[in-house]
């Protein structure tokens, strides 16, 4: 009868065992749930990108707008978040499976080892927390970090309603914890977000080199963002054609003299300056000149030519571009800063800056920058240093001077000779082709230091 009730209690105890089991294993896996769904919210809202959330708000995608919003402020969301998995974390501490240790414990008791049966509760328990621990990792962290990475902004408008809801749930918890970050960020001299860019150029470029090795871009569509980017930081007086190469005509110049020059040279606008070039007076369109052909008697130059636009050398192309499309005009008279004219620079040139060299009909078949080799190139006076840089990979100076020519007479100090050379950085750049005083071509050769081995 006695061994009867200690059955029939031994069965409750079991019973109440495997419902607190049960009860135990429910709150840890909601408990890893609710974890997971804070991960994912945090890297999915992070992780969008603002223009693809605005191209959800233009949609009308439901939770977009919420999304951005918290994307853009992320403080109030961080603090909730962090908020959310601390409580996560102290509540799985709470519901820490005692009973799951006990089964653990009645599991290794079975085992016939001495060191097993003396240390059986601690390694039940560094079992039990083992085995929550990579639950925890795995579902409540690594998975649903990738699952936000993978598709960002979608799964940022789905989560952005409820988040936001538990941010109003937590927002005394969360402006604590803010105001804490915010101090000690403070005294650490750390700028915020909002203070810097999201995004640098650097790592723009980084982004490009990545999908071109990925096959995202081919090489044309990589140089044509990095030109992109220089372009920006360029000004006219790199773009332009410099004085000593412009083509001008006389105010009083013949009208045969001016077909000639037009014939010779293929240019469809030719400025025309009185006495000096440096006081360009206005503009000759080719067509205007054809117009008036059957009647040459009659060309008076000045009242044909067209009002000139004036721009400082320092002026952005950027700028410049928008100046062209607001006037209607292709063509710029360059100033210097005294005043004088330091060139002309037209539309071509400006998408030139972008897209590359750009050959008409009448363009000489002459490269300004030939690649000879890995190590070797040739080029004329007046290319960027820049351009040397990205083809041979070496480090010329790129700010001081917009020519080869400006850099290589700023470093000799006098006008050079045929066949001097000097070193600069890591090129070799000696002159190959002079005429009068100026220096025309130029051979660049890297200069490759032996490495230790050799």
């Amino acid at each position: 009868m006695i061994s009867g009730n200690l059955k029939i209690v031994q069965q409750q105890e079991n019973c109440k065992m495997d419902s607190r089991l049960i009860l135990e294993l429910s709150a840890i896996l909601v408990l890893i749930l609710a974890n997971g769904f804070f991960a994912l919210s945090e890297f999915s809202i992070i992780a969008s990108r603002n223009s693809k959330l605005r191209q959800k708000i233009a949609k009308k995608k439901s939770g977009a707008s919420t999304a951005w919003k918290l994307h853009n402020k992320p403080d109030k969301f961080l603090a909730s978040i962090q908020v959310g998995i601390t409580l996560v974390g102290t509540l799985a501490g709470v519901f820490g499976g005692a009973t799951l240790v006990n089964k653990f414990e009645m599991l290794y008791m079975t085992i016939p080892v001495d060191f097993i049966a003396s240390f059986v509760k601690p390694i039940s328990v560094v079992s039990v927390a083992i085995i929550i621990t990579i639950a925890m990792v795995v579902l409540g962290e690594l998975v649903p970090k990738f699952v936000a990475l993978s598709h960002p902004e979608r799964f940022a408008r789905y989560v952005a309603p409820s988040i936001s809801f538990f941010i109003k749930l937590t927002s005394f918890f969360a402006l604590f914890l803010s105001g804490i970050s915010n101090l000690i960020i403070k005294l650490f001299g750390i700028k915020k977000s909002e203070d810097r860019a999201i995004i640098t150029e650097d790592e723009i470029n980084m982004m490009i080199l990545d999908g071109r090795e990925k096959g995202i871009f081919d090489e044309i569509e990589e140089q044509l963002i990095k030109s992109v980017f220089d372009f920006a930081d360029s000004s006219v007086r790199r773009a332009m054609t410099p004085r000593i190469d412009v083509v001008a005509i006389e105010i009083n110049a013949s009208p045969q003299s001016i077909t000639d020059v037009l014939i010779e040279t293929g240019f469809s606008r030719l400025p025309v300056y009185e006495n000096t070039i440096d006081n360009i007076i206005g503009i000759l369109y080719a067509k205007d000149i054809i117009i008036q052909r059957l009647n040459p008697e009659l060309i008076i130059v000045q009242d044909i030519c067209r009002k000139p636009t004036f721009v400082p050398d320092s002026m952005p192309l950027s700028k410049l571009l928008s100046k062209f499309q607001n006037k209607k005009n292709h063509m710029a008279i360059v100033l210097d800063e005294y005043g004088g004219t330091a060139g002309i620079i037209t539309l071509e040139d400006v998408i030139e800056e972008l897209v590359g060299e750009i050959r008409d009909e009448y363009d000489i078949e002459d490269d300004p920058l030939v690649k000879h080799s890995e190590t070797v190139a040739f080029a004329d006076s007046d290319v960027w240093p820049g351009l040397v840089n990205n083809i041979l990979d070496c480090n010329l100076p790129e700010d001081d001077n917009d020519t080869l020519a400006g850099l290589f007479i700023d470093t000799l100090g006098r006008l050079p000779k045929e066949k001097e050379s000097i070193i600069i950085a890591d090129i070799k750049m000696t002159v190959i082709l002079m005429e009068s005083n100026r220096l025309r071509r130029l051979k660049l050769e890297k200069i490759i230091e032996p490495s230790d081995e050799n």
